[in-house]
């Protein structure tokens, strides 16, 4: 990563400051007023009976975006304008790790900083960060992104360790949206594109244990 923090450090500052307009935003009317305004595990309404960790909220089971929305509310005296700067910070954080996964991948810098310019100044990304209830994508895609790149050095240094890493990114993402699960595909993709193996019988055994 030291190879690269320069580029790190540009990305983060440059995407930050494209987006920061995403901070001053209101309450949309699609879902915001149910994820946020009326989200029982913010407004103090919950069951007392039921836990954050089990409990399914609007058909989905996201208890780490739940828990990361209601942490919100203890930066200042305005949840909103902490919902959006959480969310924005996340974008940005994200464009980061992008970058660090594509140079992991490819070791080419300026291919890396490209892509990760591309996709976080990009007005395909506003609605993740720009939109209170899409917490859980920005969230997810960090823990997915983190796996991803996190299997690329594993692949590369064969060290276990980084394999436990994977692990915990990997549920952690699957934690704040169900949609983490894709990452199982995209690692036999990597595997493809790191060592030209795909239906090998011992990457298949090491993704089962």
């Amino acid at each position: 990563m030291k190879k690269i923090l320069p580029q790190l450090l540009g990305c983060l500052v440059l995407v930050l400051i494209a987006t920061f307009t995403a901070t001053k935003g209101e309450l949309l009317n699609y879902d915001d007023e149910r994820y946020i305004a009326s989200n029982p595990w913010l407004n103090g309404t919950s069951n007392p009976d039921e836990s954050i960790l089990t409990t399914f909220f609007d058909g989905h089971y996201h208890p780490l975006t739940l828990i990361s929305l209601k942490l919100d509310l203890g930066f200042g005296k305005d949840p909103i304008a902490a919902h959006h700067t959480v969310n924005w910070l996340f974008h940005g954080l994200n464009a980061t790790v992008l970058l660090w996964f594509v140079f992991t991948l490819t070791g080419n810098r300026k291919l890396a900083l490209g892509v990760a310019l591309l996709w976080g100044l990009h007005p395909v990304a506003v609605e993740s960060y720009a939109w209170m209830t899409e917490r859980k994508n920005v969230l997810y895609a960090l823990f997915f992104l983190l796996a991803s790149t996190q299997y690329i050095l594993y692949l590369k240094e064969r060290k276990m360790a980084r394999l436990g890493y994977v692990a915990l990114f990997f549920a952690l993402s699957c934690l704040s949206k169900a949609q983490g699960i894709l990452l199982v595909p995209v690692l036999f993709l990597l595997d493809y594109y790191v060592s030209g193996l795909l239906w090998d019988r011992s990457r298949w055994k090491e993704k089962l244990g």
